[in-house]
């Protein structure tokens, strides 16, 4: 699987949504699936070199993916929500019966969940969302992101709460 056909997927799991993806948003949806695939198999699909930057996790790469694509449509304008600053907004125009549907179904699964979740917080509640994921609580901003190391650690802190209230119990 490659990462632009990831990105093409989380666009056209938008599209039947009912919902198109900034430039930022998207880059959180792929961001999300590959934090939760090192999560689930510690390994993520890309080896991407994340970066936390002032607004969230980014990867320039992800969108530059599928800059060129003939079925991607970027437009620019305001964003909303109070903001005054025109942002990249990208669709996707499938080409007459495309098959977006990824070889990797565990990370197609993890697109279709956050895309619903996307669809149903909104995008500044989704913003808050990809926030509060413990990549990024746990992380200086302006840093590397190693989602591998960062799952391997959520795992192994997980396990420790899970052996604290055992022993609690005494079970």
């Amino acid at each position: 699987m490659e990462l632009k056909e990831a990105c093409k997927y989380a666009l056209y799991k938008a599209l039947l949504s009912g919902n198109e993806l900034a430039k930022s948003t998207l880059t959180k949806v792929i961001f999300l699936a590959e934090y939760w695939m090192a999560k689930k198999t510690g390994k993520t699909c890309f080896n991407l070199p994340w970066y936390y930057d002032e607004y969230g996790p980014y990867l320039k790469i992800v969108t530059d993916s599928i800059h060129n694509e003939p079925d991607i449509k970027i437009s620019a304008r305001l964003r909303g929500f109070g903001q005054d600053t025109i942002s990249k907004f990208y669709t996707i125009e499938p080409i007459s019966e495309t098959d977006y549907s990824l070889d990797n179904k565990i990370f197609e699964n993890f697109i279709d969940e956050i895309i619903e979740s996307y669809k149903i917080l909104g995008y500044k509640e989704f913003i808050n969302f990809v926030y509060d994921s413990y990549p990024i609580r746990k992380s200086e901003r302006f840093s590397n992101l190693d989602l591998e190391a960062l799952a391997e650690l959520e795992r192994q802190q997980e396990l420790e709460s899970i052996k604290s209230v055992h022993r609690i119990l005494n079970v």
